[in-house]
């Protein structure tokens, strides 16, 4: 058998205190992460691993999810809300040949015993998560993102306005990985974490960081100008790109399609 399973019992389960931290409904969705080796320009220019979506699931109402998953493929567990930011993820893992592999909750305190029910996910059939490698989509910025901000955004910030933006890309790039809103004193964008990246918080008016990002919600926010906007599939295609980790190209992963 070439597939395993993964599963969660309630990934409302968590080692925090306090139950309102996470409240039940925040999580909608569950997205699989491939890795994938690095080649090329990209060993040098993308600060992660290169990552490709395998699927996304929805979650539960009661906190769990039931997959199955193609054996011995190192995947990444990333929980979205509805707006599809990324809330919560894990570490690399992968499932052996005919094997399962679950959790209690989400971070949750490893010597906890779960409750002795049933669960919504495992009442029926693993979701089957089998996407050809060629159909993997993914998110690059030189393909996805730098398109839309030369249209979008490079108007404005390409003289004062923060952060700078030049016309040329990997400048740019580089720009907003490494440089430091004068704002927060972060990096503009924090790969893998879009709620907490400055970029994103400018582009929404608000701070999306969620209590367990340590001071990040302690953060100002800078608007857009009263009469800006930004179109919702840019934002979209920045969450998702920062979310994915902020690569530098998809390589020779496909779109996302709506």
């Amino acid at each position: 058998d070439p597939y395993g399973h993964f599963y969660a019992l309630d990934v409302y389960t968590t080692d925090w205190a306090d139950e309102h931290t996470f409240p039940r409904g925040s999580a909608a969705v569950l997205r699989l992460i491939e890795a994938i080796k690095k080649s090329g320009s990209d060993a040098s220019t993308s600060p992660v691993v290169q990552r490709r979506v395998l699927g996304e699931v929805s979650i539960e109402p009661d906190g769990s999810f039931y997959v199955r998953v193609p054996a011995n493929l190192t995947v990444e567990l990333q929980l979205l809300d509805a707006d599809g930011m990324a809330l919560q993820d894990c570490g690399w893992i992968w499932v052996k040949n005919h094997s399962p592999q679950g959790c209690i909750g989400c971070h949750e305190d490893p010597e906890r015993t779960p409750i002795n029910r049933v669960v919504d996910a495992v009442k029926k059939p693993p979701i089957f998560l089998d996407t050809p490698p060629e159909k993997r989509w993914s998110v690059g910025f030189v393909e996805d993102v730098w398109p839309k901000l030369g249209r979008d955004c490079l108007p404005c910030h390409e003289s004062t306005s923060e952060p700078r933006l030049t016309r040329d890309a990997e400048q740019t790039y580089r720009r907003l990985l490494a440089g430091s809103s004068s704002d927060t004193r972060r990096p503009y964008v924090i790969p893998g974490k879009a709620r907490s990246s400055p970029l994103v918080w400018h582009l929404l008016g608000r701070n999306t960081a969620r209590p367990w990002d340590g001071d990040a919600d302690d953060h100002p926010v800078k608007p857009l100008p009263p009469d800006t906007t930004i179109p919702s599939d840019t934002i979209r295609t920045i969450v998702r790109w920062i979310d994915l980790g902020a690569q530098w190209t998809r390589s020779t992963a496909p779109a996302f399609a709506e």
